[in-house]
């Protein structure tokens, strides 16, 4: 028997064992839930909000189980999927941090109150990285009983988000971490995106911001326990392997027409050069490199102005990192 749960809002509801009967047998004949088992059922009025747990193999052997919340409506031909509603989800709450305002619904509160913090504190780290000033303001976030293609989207200046309840989750990650590692996405995009409008990067410099927002998501996504269905990071070829990126191809404007001819993906040379940058120069030369994006438009010039050495120089050292013949923090 699966576990029913009552809130206030469900106490006096009851459930005829042939309604339960009914309902038990739509999850199971829809194709989204079929092969799941249902892990709780939770009653709000005429509506039974479904938790299924799937299980999926990960590699060769390893199973993993995912979680998610599917709503079925009951009427007098018996229970029929149904979308989300905000009546469904409580009343609605606002929590302000330094630099983000939360906008969400009772229940999501325990994933969002959990989460804001660590989420403005990477709001803030991510702008630094990228060399912006603190935020002036607070950006809205406003987790939706709603599910994103994408798992969220801009409405204007404002961030949507999935209730965290309706997506496909590892049932080993809390709500709380999986809205914080879906979040890194959006506060990426948002950061680069002001970067690039504030300095009038060029479109020749496009496949350097790409770099440095694949390196940023895959640092980011990298300190925690990383979802890849979540937290996307970008594989790289081990070891760089074969070496054969180039400079000149990273401010190419060509580069986009030769990628979707399958020739390469320029955002393994992109974040090659990038975590070269980091490693051998420091982590704040990411925003100095950025930034100087703005005053130059060839290497000859940007490479001595930002590292106080030739661009020829720069590339050959560069491509001794990704032979292992440079090591890490050689340069100050």
């Amino acid at each position: 028997m699966p576990n029913q749960r009552m809130d206030e809002r469900a106490s006096s509801t009851f459930i005829s064992s042939n309604a339960l009967d009914q309902l038990l047998h739509e999850v199971k004949s829809s194709p989204l839930t079929a092969h799941g088992a249902i892990h709780a059922i939770e009653l709000v009025s005429d509506v039974a909000l479904v938790t299924v747990v799937t299980t999926q193999t990960r590699g060769a052997t390893t199973p993993v189980a995912y979680r998610q919340t599917h709503l079925y409506r009951h009427d007098a031909t018996g229970w029929t999927w149904t979308e989300p509603s905000p009546t469904l989800w409580g009343e609605p709450r606002t929590l302000l941090t330094q630099h983000l305002r939360f906008e969400y619904r009772l229940r999501d509160a325990p994933a969002v109150e959990r989460a804001a913090h660590e989420l403005d504190a990477m709001y803030r780290a991510l702008r630094q990285d990228v060399g912006l000033p603190p935020p002036t303001g607070q950006r809205t976030v406003r987790v939706i009983p709603q599910l994103i293609a994408a798992g969220w989207r801009m409405d204007g200046q404002h961030l949507l988000v999935s209730s965290q309840l309706l997506m496909r989750l590892p049932s080993e990650l809390s709500d709380a971490e999986a809205l914080v590692q879906l979040l890194i996405d959006p506060f990426v995009t948002i950061a680069l995106n002001e970067t690039v409008q504030r300095h009038a990067i060029q479109l020749q410099w496009q496949e350097v911001v790409s770099g440095a927002q694949s390196w940023l998501h895959n640092t980011y996504c990298g300190e925690r326990r990383v979802v890849r269905t979540i937290c996307r990071q970008t594989v790289l070829p081990q070891n760089y392997a074969p070496v054969s990126l180039s400079m000149a191809a990273l401010s190419s404007t060509a580069s986009d027409s030769f990628a979707l001819l399958g020739y390469r993906d320029y955002r393994f040379d992109g974040v090659a050069l990038i975590d070269y940058v980091v490693a051998v120069y420091g982590r704040e030369r990411l925003s100095s490199l950025l930034t100087a994006l703005e005053a130059h438009s060839t290497w000859n010039t940007l490479i001595p102005a930002v590292f106080q050495v030739t661009a020829p120089a720069f590339e050959q050292e560069w491509q001794a990192y990704l032979r292992g013949e440079v090591p890490a923090g050689q340069r100050e």
